[in-house]
């Protein structure tokens, strides 16, 4: 099923309202709104196998042999990944199931608190990888929990968890010897790393209840994560993540610079991925990507921008939203595997949908980025990512939308406002790296915003029906294998081989939508880039569906390596393959001037 797109853009801001009890709420729409709806349709209307019914959600923590589900011995990793992405973003028909699941959850946990089988011995010396398969599924289990009862107040939930919590707290001590880890080295997936993600669900734990001993025993846990090598990235970034929890409840400043520190390292290394992101394991030079780990990468990025306020975190995690995590998502709305080679994503032999795990995970972190969309400081409200939705305080509210995306004549982003609290507010609009020229109207009405910190500002005395109009050029720049940036107008007759970004998008060329430019032989086709680049003249490409990004699309003459003809191909948000199962999608082109 192709996603459907809503065209109702709508965002609030300002400040709240004096004496606004509820906290500020987004409401996602455009291609951020559909890309949600879609896996919700997966959950619930779509017709398609596996079907997200209660048998299959709570398989991992029933083990029942008349429905052996995959992955089963990951005791409780869908059903506690259901849980959490459904809490964090409720629909009707989803959270309406939820308390009878976690009924169903709790009558299969065993008396030491555990989830799956009893036949799995904690002793040090028995601690083998389907150990860790078990504390892998309890621990995303015990989280879903965590968010369930965030979102609900269940007790249920809750007492389910702090039994859990025990049993975890209970097996640290064997599960630390440092005999373990070593007999774990290369057990990837079911390596030490599902030991270490543990931080995470404790600290919730903590936080509701707390108990110190959960707390302890996260700190106890940071110290012991293995480097990065090859193991799994989906495990050491979710336990990355469960540091910049652990700050936000201790304050902890060492705990912030080891995060930021192995971050830095990451992404300094050839592990970090031109797309955005990483591969499903460290240390691999191509293989395939996974949902979860750009997931868990957007999210570690947004906590370690809210905890330091540095705008180079946030650009990393719209650079992974924008590119490698929505590219990650399939027709069906699932998120999933996507191969690669040396050129960019390539054919796999079938669609990597996994259901599994990255559909929810996926689905989790969109919350995390509609929180972020707008902030609100003693400062004033910033626009900090420039997706639809909409934002409300109960002091005002305002309609955001991207005109320009499908009208060339239009401006890039406009901000309508629809309700305005009285006398001065600030509207801050951060000003991306990848755009020039950026140019204000409010009311048609040039501007001179302040710029501070990072933010274009503007301190004015806002009224129902104010427009403001923000232009700018996307800047292209291209970015070569040795990792140096070069321009367009750098360019000679000289072919370089490159990728090209255009404003936060990294483009290529799709087969389904190009076929003839990967026809044999394509890999010297030669692209002829002008010096300026400059949003299309028009719009290009099928249109009508959110994936589709007009205002990135880039309409090239060049050269194919097999015949003289004159060509032309349209690069394209990587993003865009998701209509399509697992086309050719090649970010690694020739160009010259």
């Amino acid at each position: 099923m192709v996603i459907a797109m809503s065209i109702n853009l709508c965002v609030a801001f300002f400040a709240a309202a004096p004496g606004a009890a509820e906290p500020p709420d987004f409401t996602p729409a455009g291609e951020f709104g559909a890309r949600i709806q879609a896996v919700l349709d997966r959950y619930g209307i779509q017709e398609i196998a596996p079907r997200f019914t209660d048998d299959f959600v709570l398989a991992d923590v029933v083990l029942s042999p008349e429905y052996p589900r995959r992955f089963d011995n990951f005791s409780g990793d869908i059903s506690g990944r259901f849980l959490g992405s459904v809490s964090m973003l409720p629909n009707p028909e989803q959270a309406a199931r939820l308390e009878g699941l976690v009924s169903e959850i709790a009558k299969h946990q065993k008396a030491d608190g555990r989830f799956g089988t009893m036949n799995l011995s904690f002793a040090a010396a028995d601690i083998e990888p389907e150990n860790m398969a078990l504390l892998w599924g309890n621990g995303r289990l015990l989280t879903g929990l965590m968010e369930y009862y965030e979102y609900s107040g269940s007790q249920q939930a809750l007492d389910c968890a702090k039994k859990l919590g025990d049993f975890l707290i209970g097996v640290y001590e064997t599960c630390s010897e440092p005999d373990v880890a070593k007999r774990l080295e290369g057990q990837a997936a079911r390596g030490f790393i599902c030991f270490t993600q543990l931080i995470e669900g404790l600290d919730m734990l903590w936080r509701a209840t707390s108990d110190d001993r959960y707390l302890d025993t996260a700190r106890r846990i940071v110290p012991l994560l293995e480097p990065r090598g090859v193991q799994h990235t989906h495990g050491y970034l979710t336990t990355l993540r469960g540091y910049l929890m652990l700050y936000e409840s201790t304050g902890d400043a060492a705990i912030l610079a080891l995060a930021e520190k192995l971050y830095g390292e990451l992404v300094s290394s050839s592990d970090y991925l031109i797309y955005g992101g990483v591969l499903e394991y460290f240390g691999m030079k191509y293989d395939r990507d996974e949902g979860c780990s750009q997931a868990d990468f957007l999210r570690l990025s947004l906590q370690l921008w809210q905890a330091t306020g540095n705008l180079d975190y946030l650009e990393r995690a719209e650079r992974c939203m924008l590119n490698i995590f929505y590219a990650g998502q399939f027709e069906t709305g699932d998120f999933g595997h996507r191969r690669f080679d040396e050129t960019g994503y390539i054919p796999a032999l079938g669609a990597g949908r996994a259901w599994w795990c990255c559909t929810m995970h996926g689905h989790r972190a969109f919350a995390d980025v509609q929180r972020c969309v707008v902030t609100r400081d003693n400062t004033g409200v910033k626009i900090n990512l420039f997706l639809e939705g909409r934002w409300s305080d109960g002091g005002a509210t305002l309609t955001l939308a991207r005109p320009g995306a499908t009208d060339p004549q239009a401006p890039v982003f406009r901000v309508t406002v629809d309700a305005a609290p009285e006398g001065n507010s600030i509207l801050a609009l951060r000003q991306p790296s990848w755009a020039k020229d950026i140019r204000l109207r409010v009311n048609r009405a040039e501007q001179k915003p302040l710029l501070r910190d990072g933010y274009l500002i503007l301190d004015r005395a806002w009224k129902s029906g104010d427009v403001m109009e923000v232009d700018w050029a996307f800047d292209a720049r291209l970015l070569l294998p040795d990792g140096t940036v070069i321009r367009p107008a750098d360019l000679t007759e000289q072919p370089v081989k490159a990728a090209l970004f255009y404003g936060p998008w990294l483009l290529s060329a799709i087969d389904e939508l190009d076929p003839s430019f990967h026809g044999e032989p394509w890999r010297d086709n030669l692209i002829h880039l002008p010096e300026t680049v400059t949003r299309p003249a028009s719009a290009s490409g099928p249109a009508g569906n959110p994936c589709i990004v007009e205002d990135a699309h880039l309409v090239l003459d060049y050269r194919h390596d097999g015949f003289p003809d004159p060509c032309t191909v349209t690069l394209r948000p990587v993003s865009e393959q998701t209509p399509y199962r697992q086309p050719m999608a090649t970010v690694w082109l020739n160009f010259a001037r």
